[in-house]
């Protein structure tokens, strides 16, 4: 379990470096919204935070959909596993993804569409 749990963290580290490295806000959070995901397995909630973070204080420089929505969705989970609020973020996040169908076709993300309604206790959440 620990040579599981070494990689999953230095797959973390590494989308972080990577997102601090970026000169494009919209890759930067990508990165970073994968960072959180990874952060799920161990049960990281203090990396997820300070992940969400990174994430939320790049949102206004935000220019593409994909990139806003990931973003919401990542920091909203990691502040709801947290204990620190987020459903509005995922609300907002499950509105942008699910009306566009940006994620529809990329194998990649397609998760992200149904994470934000298992970590939403209300009936209409992600209702399509």
């Amino acid at each position: 379990m620990n040579g599981r749990r070494a990689a999953v963290t230095r797959a973390r580290d590494l989308c972080r470096i990577a997102a601090a490295d970026s000169p494009d806000p919209n890759a930067a959070v990508v990165l970073l919204a994968n960072a959180v995901n990874t952060c799920f397995y161990p049960g990281d909630t203090t990396t997820g935070v300070e992940l969400a973070h990174e994430i939320e204080a790049l949102l206004d420089h935000v220019t593409t959909s994909t990139a806003r929505g990931l973003g919401q969705m990542a920091a909203g989970v990691a502040r709801i596993l947290a204990n620190q609020g987020g459903a509005d973020q995922i609300r907002a996040a499950v509105a942008l993804l699910t009306e566009s169908g940006l994620l529809r076709d990329d194998r990649r993300r397609l998760s992200w569409l149904m994470i934000g309604p298992l970590y939403l206790r209300d009936a209409d959440s992600g209702a399509a």
